[in-house]
């Protein structure tokens, strides 16, 4: 079969970037090109580190927030209501929370961020 038969029965030819390309005019439709290059994969490797950093931080964030603002309200609660018998209970419910939840985080982000700051040093 000829390469204009077989593009008019739908194949898919594929040409390297600078074979037979046209200066001039939309490209051609069904016709696929592969990029010859060499293929660095550090600027992805850097783009899923930041990502992976930023989403720990925010986990972070989110569980100091949520620590500071349960605490904040038992406090209140404790203060206003004059009674901190129930308020001591859920101190005591929010410290093993914090140190189940919180403890883990902190680890995780403290070693995504030295992993990322050790590469880029080591990296230049």
């Amino acid at each position: 079969m000829s390469e204009a038969a077989g593009r008019e029965a739908g194949s898919i030819v594929l040409k390297t970037i600078g074979d037979d390309a046209p200066t001039e005019g939309p490209p051609t439709i069904g016709v696929a090109t592969s990029v010859q290059g060499n293929y660095d994969p550090g600027r992805d490797q850097e783009k899923a580190r930041v990502r992976i950093a930023y989403v720990l931080l925010a986990m972070l964030g989110l569980a100091v927030v949520c620590v500071l603002a349960t605490g904040s309200y038992l406090a209140l609660t404790c203060y206003a209501g004059k009674t901190c018998g129930e308020a001591k209970e859920a101190f005591a419910l929010l410290s093993g929370t914090v140190a189940l939840i919180f403890t883990p985080v902190v680890g995780l982000v403290g070693s995504a961020i030295g992993f990322y700051f050790g590469s880029k040093s080591a990296g230049g």
